[in-house]
């Protein structure tokens, strides 16, 4: 019952993996630089920030595709984890009735 509960975890954890792939990547990056040209010349100071996004336009499905099999495959699991847990039910019931 622990492996099977395990996996149906496993499942569910898939599922929200599977969405998080439809929603923008976000990053933010920075920089800076300071130096002098000679020995005599003025300080330069240059400094840089940037925020950049990337998203994935689903066209053909793709995404969507991935995400639902990810929730047949939780339904899946969650489905062999029940009968496991009815059957333990029956074997137990059986046993107490011998």
């Amino acid at each position: 019952m622990a492996q099977q509960a395990a996996q149906v975890e496993v499942a569910r954890q898939q599922v929200i993996l599977s969405g998080a792939d439809r929603w923008p990547a976000l990053s933010i990056g920075g920089g800076g630089q300071r130096g002098r040209a000679t020995a005599v010349s003025a300080v330069r100071e240059s400094y840089d920030i940037g925020i950049f996004a990337a998203f994935e336009l689903d066209l053909w499905g793709k995404l969507s595709d991935s995400q639902r099999q990810a929730q047949l495959q939780f339904a899946a699991q969650e489905l062999c984890y029940r009968r496991a847990e009815r059957t333990l039910v029956v074997r137990g019931n059986l046993i107490r009735w011998i």
